[in-house]
């Protein structure tokens, strides 16, 4: 087990590289993951931006689900891509929340 700061409890508003940066800095072992980041620039870009700053991956989100039907249809389509980044990275926790009523 190890400590991993999650992009929730900086804001949210961090850009991928910056949330990594942060998270090294503030000598976390693992940061969760955008594999949202790994479609768009790649499984090696993911991969290497994790390594340059010595983290684990942590896990990584469940597409936002919520809302009407055609937002949690569109979310859905793009589970099949993120899986396969996670995958290929071996990333096997993903996450989501309830919100409380």
């Amino acid at each position: 087990m190890y400590f991993c700061l999650n992009g929730g409890t900086t804001g949210g508003g961090l850009s991928t590289e910056a949330f990594r940066a942060l998270a090294a800095d503030a000598g976390f072992d693992g940061a969760d993951v955008n594999v949202g980041f790994g479609v768009e620039k790649g499984v090696s870009a993911l991969r290497d931006l994790y390594a340059s700053r010595k983290l684990k991956f942590g896990a990584w989100g469940l597409p936002g689900w919520r809302g009407d039907i055609a937002q949690h249809t569109q979310s859905l389509a793009q589970l099949p891509g993120l899986a396969q980044v996670a995958a290929a990275l071996k990333i096997d926790s993903c996450v989501t929340w309830i919100m409380p009523s």
